[in-house]
């Protein structure tokens, strides 16, 4: 019997089931390949026509054709998600010129401002190309940087990066690719940084919505309930108190970094330019923090209270940190935009060096104290406080120590001429720039002296009489709720107020 027959059909038969299979697999492979481009093709779209069109016309359009644009650019790196990230980033950083509109609205005027503007556009494109170009290259190596020309370039596009993460996080269950930070770093030439963390105030809470602040202003000075009042002969100390609060919180001021338990945690330093309300939180790893650290130490040379700065670092949303990874003190860091520090170059410190500028408040707080040296207000803590603050140059250590002199003869010269004889208010030192009040040793020791201490001297000498009447006292026990440590929440509590909304 001949069996070669049936066994060329079992071979045959097998082979048609092996290249099926083979058929049957290719077409599963391509739809899953398919499939994730198509994902990836759809999240870059989503991505691009949010975070750069969102407020466009043809939006859908414009974010078609700059995904189509970085196609071939994916080939490079296997991902066109990461490509559209950083074309994006880039754009954030590097928008395109927008139209301008001439004087004279005649024909000739609006065409020669169209043609115009064609051509900065034609420019900006070949500039954005070349920048991806290089950018690109360097995914690769250490990755791809963005040079800042200068630091408000940041600050403008905050509120760009901030639709971007949210955009980015939105696709994170799609995409494991670094949703937390920037794919980019950037390269920030001039920054300075100090050992302060920036209490956002009125004008970043209430935006162009003043009515809450005025509101609680006017209930304030005129509350009949007002316990203060019965307490001095004059309406003039609450009108004074009511008003420097406000004007102290207008910008929003620093408090220092502290060692209690408050910062226990990843510290962030403030990294701004000109001046502290033009500043982000920045992390530090432990040997940048130790160097920034020795260069403020103090000795011979009075040492400023910040450093100019070279810098690279990564930028991301603080909502994608942990909240037990934050002191309890910097909580308010996760609403806001981090920067990441990837290296940091100290350009100096001296406090004659030129050319270096960085303004923020410099403060003291006193609390109005009941004649047994108890706060007055043990609930609404705001009500007591009485701060007093300069505005000083604090990369400058002379200027600095200066004006710590001027604000203490102020502070006292001030309470000085509120409280009367037979005023039943005593006036108990909290917190001030250089010193928490918590009892607790700052982490970045100031220059001495400290602002206690040169009221102290004052009170012995100058005004005395205030030491004398037992009107000032430099040494209350208050507690840590007073202390600068616990501002962040003292403030909280108050703006819960301005919202009519419990703390």
């Amino acid at each position: 019997m001949d069996d070669s027959g049936d066994w060329n059909d079992v071979v045959a038969t097998s082979s048609d089931l092996v290249g099926l299979g083979l058929a049957f697999g290719t077409i599963i492979g391509i739809v899953i390949v398919v499939a994730i481009s198509w994902q990836s093709v759809a999240a870059s779209y989503v991505l691009v026509r949010h975070a750069l069109y969102h407020d466009q016309s043809l939006s859908r359009w414009k974010a078609a054709r700059d995904v189509a644009r970085q196609l071939l650019r994916a080939f490079r790196t296997h991902s066109l998600y990461r490509v559209v990230r950083l074309s994006t980033e880039l754009q954030i950083f590097r928008p395109p010129p927008p139209p301008k509109h001439p004087d004279d609205y005649s024909r000739a005027a609006l065409k020669a401002a169209e043609r115009e503007h064609r051509q900065q556009l034609a420019q900006w494109r070949r500039e954005t190309s070349r920048l991806m170009s290089i950018l690109i290259a360097e995914i690769d190596g250490d990755g791809p940087v963005i040079r800042l020309g200068e630091w408000f370039e940041i600050s403008a596009a905050e509120e760009r990066l901030r639709r971007y993460f949210a955009i980015v996080n939105d696709r994170a269950a799609y995409f494991s690719l670094e949703t937390d930070e920037c794919i980019s770093t950037v390269e920030i030439r001039a920054g300075t940084v100090a050992p302060l963390h920036l209490l956002r105030g009125l004008l970043h809470k209430f935006e162009e919505d003043w009515a809450p602040v005025v509101d609680s202003y006017d209930r304030t000075i005129h509350d009949p309930s007002d316990i203060l009042r019965r307490r001095v002969q004059t309406s003039d100390l609450r009108d004074f108190q009511a008003y420097l609060f406000d004007c102290w919180l207008l910008w929003g001021p620093s408090i220092p970094i502290c060692t209690c338990r408050q910062w226990s945690g990843d510290v962030a330093l403030q990294l701004g330019y000109g001046d502290e309300n033009n500043s982000v939180p920045i992390l530090l790893d432990n040997e940048a923090l130790q160097r920034v650290e020795k260069a403020l130490r103090p000795g011979e040379v009075l040492r400023p209270l910040a450093l100019p700065v070279l810098m690279h670092a990564r930028i991301r949303h603080g909502g994608s940190i942990p909240r037990e990874r934050l002191p309890a003190a910097q909580q308010s860091i996760r609403s806001g935009l981090t920067l990441v520090a990837r290296d940091l170059t100290i350009r100096g410190g001296e406090s004659d060096r030129p050319g270096t500028y960085y303004s923020a408040y410099v403060w003291v707080i006193f609390v109005i104290l009941r004649e047994n040296g108890r706060p007055l207000f043990q609930k609404d803590i705001w009500r007591g406080l009485l701060p007093f603050f300069e505005h000083v140059n604090i990369a400058d250590g002379k200027a600095l120590q200066v004006f710590k002199q001027q604000l203490a003869h102020k502070a006292l010269s001030a309470i000085g001429s509120l409280v009367a004889p037979g005023d039943r208010v005593r006036f108990g030192f909290a917190a001030a720039t250089d010193e928490s009040g918590c009892g607790s040793a700052l982490r970045f020791e100031p220059s001495p002296p400290r602002i206690r201490e040169i009221l102290s001297g004052l009170l012995e000498d100058e005004y005395r009489g205030l030491r004398e009447a037992g009107i000032i006292d430099l040494s209350p026990s208050l507690g840590p709720d007073y202390s600068a440590c616990h501002l962040p929440d003292v403030l909280d509590a108050y703006f819960a107020s301005l919202e009519g909304q419990s703390p």
